[in-house]
């Protein structure tokens, strides 16, 4: 391999499920965690995946990208309520979720919302904050029902012995 130049690369999102023998020190030269974005990286991102896209000129892009963060945070975007013995719920959002990926979706559903929009108008307005939240929404509702049992459990870690249930929240 080292003659060849060929470079291996080995991902997952189920670190704890590989077997330790694949995982040994010098077996793999280098392991790196991505974690989930933070309200300002996904925020990055935004920017990154609306670089080449049409907006609306009543946006600035940076604008844009930071609402569109903050409604991907928003603590109204409740998928579960993790209900404690004591008596108290916890609320799992959409948050506990995101990933890049879904966040160049998100500008991807958005586009097709802005087309849509504007072959039906007749005009070429660009993406505009409405398309955005939609698509935000959308990915919402599209979340809804899945099986979120890993990132459940990552949540809960700290405090399993409290939980009495986990309930998904309808909308």
């Amino acid at each position: 391999m080292e003659e060849s130049g060929a470079l291996v690369l080995l991902a997952t999102n189920r670190a704890d499920v590989l077997d330790p023998a694949v995982t040994r020190d010098g077996r793999i030269d280098r392991k790196i965690k991505v974690t989930r974005p933070t309200m300002e990286s996904a925020a990055e991102i935004f920017k990154i995946a609306l670089r080449s896209v049409p907006v609306n000129k009543e946006i600035h892009k940076d604008v844009l990208a930071q609402k569109a963060s903050e409604s991907l945070f928003s603590d109204d975007r409740v998928l579960y309520a993790i209900n404690t013995k004591s008596g108290g719920a916890i609320p799992f959002t959409l948050r506990e979720l995101i990933n890049g990926g879904m966040v160049v979706g998100i500008v991807d559903q958005a586009i097709s919302i802005a087309i849509h929009k504007d072959i039906k108008k007749s005009a070429k307005t660009g993406l505009c904050e409405e398309d955005v939240m939609i698509a935000i929404d959308r990915v919402e509702f599209q979340n809804r029902g899945l099986n979120h049992k890993d990132e459940l459990e990552e949540a809960i870690a700290g405090f399993r012995d409290n939980v009495a249930s986990i309930t998904p929240v309808r909308r």
